[in-house]
């Protein structure tokens, strides 16, 4: 077992909870396991069960374990899912009704770099994938609702064409949370056909493997996003 007693020449739960830490990070405790029980943990790190109990309450808050008082103590799957709930907790608990709007203004730093990267490593199936989901987008132009999900895909599909397999982690918390971002920029009358015809604009540059004009695509593509937004938020009487 990797784990073993305790120097006492700092917090002892905080000692515990390094080495736990350090041992699921190295794979020795694997995701889904199960970890030793309170017992055991007690046993073998020679400590308090205060100290124990300590240390799987931060190690839980940091999302790496799971308790469950029937089976035990597990190790956290690598589902990009088990992060996406924290995360927009905590934004919800720091910055309120704001946390959409600040989420949008990252969005728009992150997406054209994000696509400039699919314009350079996007594969045939890939292009393949971004076309399906704009043709869902425009199949389902008449239930908003239904077609922000599909919008919200094309971005996942964008993300998972960089080659670069961080990106679609970074961003699925933030996607899923601007899901309600898109639903509500949906209920302005031009918006729908706005969106399609930027996504076909993203698209065209990414096929054409054209990396200045994909990167430009999308930032307009935020940049109209944002506008439709704000005119909506900021009592704009000539919305439709």
């Amino acid at each position: 077992m990797a784990l073993k007693k305790i120097k006492q020449n700092k917090p002892l739960a905080r000692k515990v909870e390094e080495q736990i830490k350090e041992s699921i990070l190295k794979k020795v405790f694997k995701p889904g396991e199960r970890l030793p029980s309170e017992n055991e943990l007690v046993s073998t790190f020679e400590v308090s069960r205060t100290a124990i109990r300590e240390a799987i309450h931060r190690l839980a808050g940091e999302g790496l374990i799971k308790v469950n008082g029937r089976y035990g103590i597990f190790v956290s799957g690598t589902e990009v899912s088990s992060v996406v709930n924290p995360f927009a907790n905590l934004m919800q608990l720091k910055f309120g009704d704001m946390s959409l709007l600040y989420l949008m203004h990252a969005r728009m730093s992150f997406e054209p770099e994000i696509t400039r990267l699919a314009a350079k490593n996007r594969t045939d199936k890939n292009l393949e994938d971004l076309n399906a989901s704009l043709q869902k987008m425009i199949d389902t132009r008449e239930d908003r609702l239904v077609m922000a999900q599909h919008d919200m895909n094309f971005h996942r599909i964008l993300s998972a064409s960089t080659d670069n397999p961080i990106i679609p982690i970074i961003m699925e918390p933030i996607y899923c949370m601007l899901d309600t971002f898109i639903i509500e920029n949906f209920q302005l009358s031009r918006a729908p056909e706005a969106a399609i015809h930027d996504h076909q604009q993203i698209i065209k540059h990414i096929a054409e493997q054209n990396e200045e004009e994909a990167y430009n695509a999308m930032a307009n593509h935020m940049n109209t996003a944002k506008m439709h937004w704000d005119e909506q938020h900021l009592g704009d009487d000539k919305n439709e």
